[in-house]
């Protein structure tokens, strides 16, 4: 059986990545082990962690990058480096999941393609609710319909386009990778050199690394109906209406469509030398 790591990406906010944890401590097939990857957060996250270690049932790990600026690609990259799984997991801090959902992972990614899910927006008021339910080891969700209807209607747009892309051989870039809710194997992740550490700031690191992928006929596709992830509401960041890496992205995407798939600055050759805290913390 292959081993499975879930890489989760963290800054401050140590609320959503407490019941984020204790979610994903409850699956039906627990990861072998959780990566917390730290972005130089001012909140005391590894504090946190060792008060859950009794509740932990698999490796957890805490890395911590210092704090210069939103380095996201950076932060994700270096989880994935201390990771020791075949198949990696990328869960950001703020997604909870039903019982099922690491499974799905573990039973679908392969060689030819990465997993990846649909996160649905909770509203302010299921927050306190999911949160009952975590402490309750209940990972079923007071989820309302038209939420579920949005599960199931991303369900058939990225099943059509996985078919129109293996079978049809599209060359649109769907279903497209989303960056804090996608599996994918070691060995591939590490076949384009992770992602690009260049994109700093908010944004299009995700369909960077997605269309490199599908450069090497890597695709994405999707096996979430039943079983999904949910996004805890917070208020969204108004910064994020338009990425500032969108120019570099233009450009490599025309270096990727010519064959160039590998990372500038990726999982093998970092961006900068700067040194990483890490704890094997159990």
């Amino acid at each position: 059986m292959s081993k499975v790591s879930v890489i989760v990406p963290v800054y401050n906010n140590s609320e959503y990545l407490r019941y984020a944890i204790l979610c994903l401590i409850q699956q039906s097939r627990v990861p072998d082990e959780i990566v917390v990857s730290d972005d130089g957060s001012s909140e005391d996250i590894e504090q946190l962690l060792i008060s859950l270690l009794d509740k932990v049932n698999c490796k957890l790990i805490y890395v911590k990058q210092s704090d210069n600026g939103f380095r996201l690609a950076k932060c994700k990259n270096n989880g994935a480096r201390v990771a020791t799984g075949d198949i990696l997991i990328f869960n950001d801090q703020d997604i909870i999941s039903t019982r099922n959902y690491i499974r799905q992972y573990a039973e679908h990614v392969s060689n030819n393609s990465f997993v990846v899910a649909y996160p649905v927006r909770l509203f302010k008021s299921q927050n306190k609710k999911i949160y009952t339910c975590i402490e309750n080891n209940v990972l079923r969700y007071p989820v309302k319909l038209p939420q579920r209807y949005k599960i199931f209607r991303q369900f058939i747009k990225d099943t059509i386009s996985n078919y129109m892309k293996t079978i049809l051989s599209s060359k649109a870039y769907k279903p497209k990778l989303r960056g804090g809710v996608f599996g994918i194997t070691k060995d591939n992740f590490y076949r384009v050199n992770g992602f690009d550490e260049n994109f700093s700031g908010w944004g299009r690191e995700d369909d960077d690394l997605g269309r490199r992928l599908n450069s090497i006929r890597i695709y994405g596709e999707t096996v979430f109906l039943l079983d999904f992830p949910l996004h805890l509401y917070h208020p969204i960041n108004k910064t994020q209406k338009q990425s500032l890496n969108q120019e570099y992205y233009n450009k490599r995407s025309k270096e990727i469509h010519k064959g160039d798939y590998l990372a500038r600055n990726g999982i093998n050759n970092p961006l900068g030398n700067e040194e990483l805290y890490i704890n094997y913390l159990n």
